[in-house]
C-alpha cells in the first residue's frame, strides 16, 4: 500500500514549519535537523514550495534563471530557519527583524548557511 502523497506532503510541511530549536540545541545541530526536513520535502517532490514565481527578484520575467530561483528558495528557507530558532536566545534578533520587515526593510539573511551570521 502506498501512502497518500498529499498527506505525506502535508506531514512533511508541518514537520518543517512546526519544528523549533531547543533551548540547549546548538545552531549546527538545529541546521542539520532543518536541512533533513527540507530534504524530506524535496524527496516527496515538494521542493517547489520554497519558490513562488511572484516573489523572485528577476532580471527578465520571461526568463527567470535557475540562480534567481535558487536565491529565492534559500531566502525563504533562511527565514523559516530563523523564525523557528530558539526564542530565548534570539528574541531580540527576531523582534528586530520583524520590526524591520513591518517597516519595509529587507534584513533577513538570504541563505540558510548565513542565517546565524546576523
Amino acid at each position: 500500500v502506498r501512502a497518500n502523497p498529499h498527506i505525506t506532503m502535508i506531514d512533511a510541511l508541518l514537520n518543517l514549519l512546526n519544528m523549533r530549536q531547543q533551548s540547549n540545541e546548538s545552531n549546527d545541530h538545529y541546521v542539520e535537523r532543518f536541512k533533513a526536513n527540507v530534504s524530506t520535502i524535496d524527496l516527496i517532490k515538494g521542493g517547489h514550495i520554497f519558490c513562488s514565481p511572484e516573489l523572485v527578484k528577476y532580471e527578465d520575467i520571461d526568463n527567470i534563471t535557475d540562480a534567481e530561483t535558487a536565491t529565492e528558495e534559500q531566502k525563504l528557507m533562511a527565514e523559516i530557519l530563523l523564525q523557528r530558532s530558539d526564542e530565548t536566545r534570539y528574541k531580540k534578533l527576531l523582534s528586530d527583524l520583524k520590526d524591520g520587515s513591518n517597516l519595509g526593510r529587507e534584513e533577513y539573511h538570504i541563505t540558510v548557511a548565513g542565517a546565524f551570521d546576523l
